[in-house]
């Protein structure tokens, strides 16, 4: 339906899911470089590793900023309710 809400805890899913994936990936270039011989292909291991590692930590840290701002405006909107019924209530007693 146009106008609205995309589910935003979509989002939430997809980055958990890209960090797992992270992970597996991770844990295999970890493995492939303790048990390289090469110089040339450790260092590509290592270089690998710590692209995939760092893709991780972006998508963990994305997921905790989304669920961060998601909380923050939960609050704000609860204050924003309370400010309402208050403002209300004075205005119904000034009557």
């Amino acid at each position: 339906m146009p106008g609205e809400t995309p589910d935003i805890h979509e989002g939430d899913l997809m980055l958990a899911e890209a960090a797992k994936l992270d992970l597996v990936l991770a844990r295999h270039v970890h493995a492939k470089a303790l048990a390289a011989d090469d110089t040339d292909e450790l260092c590509n291991l290592t270089r690998a590793y710590t692209r995939v590692t760092r893709s991780m930590r972006q998508n963990l840290g994305m997921l905790t900023k989304q669920k961060a701002d998601r909380a923050k405006a939960e609050r704000e909107a609860r204050v924003d309710n309370v400010m309402l019924r208050f403002q209300r209530d004075r205005e119904e007693v000034a009557l």
